[in-house]
């Protein structure tokens, strides 16, 4: 006996079935032989009392099984597949002969499961390689299942593979890779991104699985590596886009050019035999170039401004002495440069000037248009950068047979992806040059598997870990111009000390003009690390297959955060003026002159650099028994505990606020360890069956209940407790009313001195309410949700099967951050007036509280018909109606999320259906020759059969109804309560729905009125729906003979074939009562584009 070298049942396949002659009595003490036809690993068992056999921990391949049993004539089994995760049934009926008489059948392939109550989707490796991906991410493929639905609309977690699986939010999915926790704790979406040429199979598991699946309470995202066989076998490829062949954006601007865009994917894989029949390997390599080019109009400063000459038509005053200063360049025209070479300034020193013209030589680039009609500069500069991307992914595999018990399996995958962002949301959307930034994400997951077969009954499977993630961002001038600034006066906000690579210009914000110098957050790094053991034996005793084990997960996570590390600078004269009690309070100066004279508003500086250590350790144990109560019916019967460690920082690196002593606890005293307590009862059963109620095997019947546990998420969930006080203290300068004689404009000369001292405690003094502390509930609880369903499959022909269930959820303590600073204006009498004073913390800002406080509900109806391959053809239809409702909060909800609660002391009003919800989605994705050439049914003989054969189509069609998303006020404290932004009312007899539906005016504006001030309106939370979605990808390709064993492949390829301009959710003033712009649309998906390749198989 030979057990086939595996990685775990969580990504292999389960053999059973029973033996019978042709008179259906039971054949016990039979001999079932079960051989992979690739690798030519057997495994070998005997059937029981009963006359059933089960074979575990089968690797996904092509299988033939033999059975023997004297008295009958052997028979073999050709040609069956086993999938990833399946547990397929397979009778056999042995006919009265002699043992040396063989008879070879073609296996009819499995369609039901008939053992199993789970519910999930299976994408085989043939529509894995065919079908057109955007980018080619594998994560695409889960939105092929019917309880799989895209992320919330600029979720800030889509781009890394954030999907909602069965009612549950992006971050609750498990993404594992050849059996090993493949998650970045931090988002919970995929860490190790594998190239699609590389996966055998794909699994989606949706709902109510075994109990071996746990730590998250999503979907399960399970993928299996290829591995080598007996026969060489890989493939070569390079895939083609650029902006050519691609249609314009829907909101591109009449008569401009498309920016330019070039993609190349390539790549190559080999997998083979190291020793036949004994050691395999299978290597790939994939490599992603992009060239994007990044346009933008900007603001800035005109060279005469720069050297002094302000032909602004407006008055300029003096800020020493409040006075207007007298034209002296012609009408409304300034030469301030005696005013700037310091001599005139009086009580400012001129470094501070110095210093301030510095920053705007240097960081300002010269105008390169026009400035237009008016005599103010506006858009004068056109930003052109180049966004660069150079993925590089590697794998490798070997699978090796020890003994013919033993087994041994590893592999190694890197994935590397630096990348240069000009004016991205991840560092800066400055967009001017030199103040982009460096990015790079680099993910190694090493896994090693110890298979032993016990006994012909008994195998113990040892699996070993490793998992690593690190995402540094550093600015774009830190490299290329920090030298330059070398020596420059006013510091030290040129190189900060104790930040590393951080030498560049301070963040500046002029008033009217583009943001110039190092992004506030950069730089910074992120290493997280995980370290797992499992250890698992599985059992067959008669109907019973039993399978326990033990789960170990220990997750590090170590970040560096900067906070203005060079300092900030916000120039506003606006602001500046009326903050002076001069003459010309009221009057607007012109804040670029102020620049470069040293002056400014604010001036921020982040005095130390945290580096937060954060831990976990999970502990989980379960065991799972799939009984065979008869041919027709299986029970499944599970139970997990979890156990994973509150969140702890083993180095003191966090502290927490205490909001009865409303001070902050430091972990470095020894005062606590744990952010919270911890949990105990994280039990999650399984119980589940599987029953056939007719004859003929054509139709299951599927029902199950479970329970299932989220595990932490350390970097957004708790990360800035370790960015708070005491561990990051920012000093803020502002200037303040004065009479003219005395103005207190801060002057870059010291920049950073006179900041008001932050309020640390409660009690304390002449301070500033400037802090925002963060808290967390001592009885956090781990979140969970309850899944049950009840289902229907049903084979249609031989190829063929339709499955319909209905699926629901119950999510209590989910996550849900709240401001305990927020006054209670209920008890106020309307339109009264509100300090801070009158907060609950009246010595500080916003007070969040971490808690599990929320819950959810999910109901839908999913139905899948899908076509196994047969006859050149298969596919996934699927349809799905579902409505989602919950609390609120969440992770990675998106930018136009609802957010947090208007109002705390009513946290009933927030329940509404989800952000991420959607009432009806259909998703249909065939893969199909085309029925013309040799051996088809047309165009078959001659020339015309030579041209016209081999071709291939291929597509995802997707269409889902909108989401929905929540109208605001402009203004976001209408209510005075000084907590989240409110939202308006209702307007009586209008529905917000019945807007007109176009692009400046998606839903009824006029539904929506200002509540009266001391007043939450009471327009609910997510009550606008946003507009479909629709899109068609195809593919078109053709195989072509080059040799014998070598064959070729041209693919071209199309996303959103039909250029259909599926418009995204109004965002920012589009819901924002009384903004301008409100109710408009503004954004819209990905135009046609195009893209062709040519692969090489062999």
């Amino acid at each position: 006996m030979f057990l086939q070298s595996a990685f775990a049942q969580t990504v292999n396949a389960t053999l059973t079935g029973h033996v019978e002659d042709s008179q259906g009595a039971i054949i016990s003490g039979a001999t079932v032989t079960v051989k992979n036809t690739g690798t030519g690993a057997v495994r070998t068992t005997v059937t029981d009392g009963n006359g059933l056999y089960t074979v575990t921990n089968l690797q996904p391949g092509s299988y033939e099984v033999t059975t023997t049993m004297n008295g009958f004539s052997t028979k073999t089994l050709t040609g069956l597949t086993l999938n990833v995760g399946d547990t397929q049934e397979l009778p056999i009926s042995l006919a009265v002969g002699g043992v040396n008489d063989t008879v070879n059948v073609e296996a009819a392939e499995p369609l039901l499961q008939t053992q199993s109550s789970s519910n999930g989707t299976l994408v085989d490796n043939k529509q894995v390689v065919e079908l057109p991906l955007a980018n080619r991410q594998f994560y695409s493929l889960a939105l092929l299942s019917p309880a799989a639905y895209q992320p919330a609309q600029n979720s800030t977690l889509g781009f890394r593979g954030g999907i909602n699986i069965a009612g549950a939010s992006e971050i609750s999915n498990q993404f594992t890779f050849n059996g090993i926790y493949n998650n970045d704790m931090g988002v919970a979406q995929p860490s190790y991104r594998p190239s699609v040429e590389t996966i055998q199979e794909f699994r989606l598991l949706t709902g109510v699985y075994p109990a071996e699946y746990g730590r998250m309470a999503g979907g399960q995202v399970v993928v299996i590596s290829k591995s080598g066989t007996n026969a060489f076998h890989g493939s070569a490829y390079e895939f083609l886009r650029n902006e050519i062949t691609d249609a314009k954006p829907y909101f591109t601007q009449s008569g401009a050019k498309k920016p330019s865009y070039k993609q190349n994917t390539f790549g190559a894989t080999l997998g083979g035999p190291i020793w036949k029949d004994h050691t395999f390997f299978f290597f790939g390599y994939e490599g992603q170039r992009i060239r994007q080019a990044v346009t933008a109009v900007a603001t800035v400063p005109t060279t005469d401004m720069l050297n002094g000459i302000f032909n602004v038509g407006k008055t300029l005053y003096n800020p020493r002495t409040g006075t207007a200063l007298a034209a002296n360049c012609g009408t409304g025209c300034y030469n301030l440069t005696t005013l700037l070479s310091g001599t005139q300034r009086g009580q400012w020193a001129s470094t501070g000037a110095v210093a301030g013209q510095a920053i705007a030589k240097l960081g300002f680039p010269t105008p390169s248009l026009a400035t237009g009609t008016g005599i103010y500069p506006a858009n004068n500069y056109n930003f052109q950068e180049t966004r660069t991307e150079n993925m590089d992914e590697y794998t490798i595999r070997v699978d090796h047979k020890l003994t013919e018990k033993d087994g041994l399996s590893g592999s190694f995958n890197i994935f590397k992806d630096p990348a240069f962002e000009p004016s991205n949301s991840l560092c800066s959307s400055y967009i001017v040059p030199k103040f982009g930034c460096y990015t790079n994400q680099i993910s190694t997951l090493i896994n090693a598997t110890y298979t032993r077969v016990l006994t012909p009954s008994l195998l113990n499977e040892f699996r070993a870990g490793y998992q690593r993630l690190q995402q540094p961002r550093i600015q774009e001038d830190n490299t290329v111009l920090g030298s330059s600034y070398n020596g420059l006066p006013g510091g030290p906000y040129f190189t900060q000390a104790g930040y590393a690579n951080n030498s560049g210009l301070p963040n500046t914000a002029v008033s009217g003009f583009a943001t110039i110098g190092g992004a506030t957050n950069l730089p910074q790094n992120r290493w997280d690390s995980h370290y797992q053991l499992v250890d698992s034996i599985s059992w067959t005793h008669g109907k019973h297959t039993v399978k326990t084990g033990i789960d170990l997960l220990l997750a590090r996570s170590i970040n560096l955060i900067t906070s203005s590390g060079r300092g900030a600078f916000s120039v506003n004269d606006a602001n500046i003026v009326s903050a002076n009690g001069g003459s010309h309070l009221g009057s607007v100066g012109d804040s670029m002159a102020d620049l470069l004279l040293g002056l400014s508003y604010t001036s921020t500086i982040g005095t130390t650099a945290p580096v937060v250590y954060l831990n976990f350790f999970g502990n989980h144990v379960f065991v799972q028994d799939d009984y065979r109560i008869t041919p027709k019916l299986t029970l499944n019967v599970g139970l997990r505990w979890e156990m994973d460690t509150p969140v702890y920082t083993p180095n003191g690196t966090v502290s927490r606020f205490d909001i009865t002593s409303q001070t902050f606890v430091d972990s470095r005293n020894g005062a606590f360890k744990h952010l919270y307590n911890y949990d105990w009862n994280n039990w999650a059963p399984r119980l589940g069956f599987s029953w056939q109620p007719f004859s003929g095997d054509k139709t299951v019947v599927k029902g199950a209940f479970g329970s299932f546990y989220n595990t932490p998420l350390l970097y957004n969930q708790f990360l800035n407790f370790g960015t708070q006080y005491p561990y990051r203290i920012i000093g803020t300068s502002t200037s303040t009313a004065s009479t003219a004689s005395s103005i207190n404009t801060v002057s870059l000369d010291a920049p950073f001195a006179g900041a008001a001292t932050s309020c640390a405690s409660g009690t304390q003094t002449s301070c500033s309410a400037s802090l925002s502390p963060l808290s967390v509930n001592a009885n956090y609880r781990t979140p969970y949700i309850n899944e049950w369903s009840l289902g229907l499959q049903q084979s249609l022909g031989k190829s063929m099967v339709f499955e319909s269930t209905y699926f629901a959820s119950k999510g209590t303590k989910l996550p849900l951050s709240i401001n305990l600073n927020q006054i209670n204006v209920n008890n106020l009498a309307q339109g009264a007036t509100t300090t801070q004073a009158m907060r609950p913390f009246a010595n500080f800002s916003t007070v969040s509280n971490q808690d599990t406080r929320s819950n959810s509900e999910f109901h839908s109806w999913q139905n899948s018909l899908k076509q196994s391959y047969s006859n050149g053809v298969t596919f996934i239809l699927s349809y799905t109606w579902g409505k989602s409702i919950d609390g609120g909060g969440g992770i990675g909800s998106g930018s136009n999320s609802s957010g947090s609660p208007q109002n705390i002391y009513n946290l009933k009003a927030e329940r509404a259906v989800s952000d991420f919800n959607v009432a009806h989605r259909l998703v249909f994705s065939p893969v199909a020759q085309l029925p013309f050439g040799r051996g088809k049914k047309w165009l078959n003989s001659g020339v015309s059969g030579a041209i016209a054969g081999g071709w291939q189509l291929s597509g995802i069609f997707q269409f889902q109804t909108g989401r929905p998303f929540t109208i605001s006020n402009s203004s976001s404290n209408n209510s005075r309560s000084f907590g989240n932004a409110d939202r308006p009312n209702i307007v009586a007899g209008q529905n917000p729905n019945a807007g007109p539906k176009t692009v400046a005016q998606w839903f009824n504006t006029a539904a929506f009125a200002l509540a009266p001030t001391t007043r939450f309106g009471n327009a609910g939370r997510n009550i606008v729906i946003g507009p479909k979605f629709t899109q068609l990808d195809l593919t078109l390709s053709r195989e072509f003979p080059i040799f014998e064993h070598l064959r070729g492949q041209f693919r071209a390829e199309s996303f959103n074939l039909l250029n259909h301009p599926s418009f995204l959710n109004p965002l920012t003033t589009g819901v924002q009562f009384g903004a301008t712009g409100f109710g408009a649309l503004t954004q819209a998906n990905i135009p046609r584009d195009l893209q062709f390749s040519l692969r090489i198989l062999y």
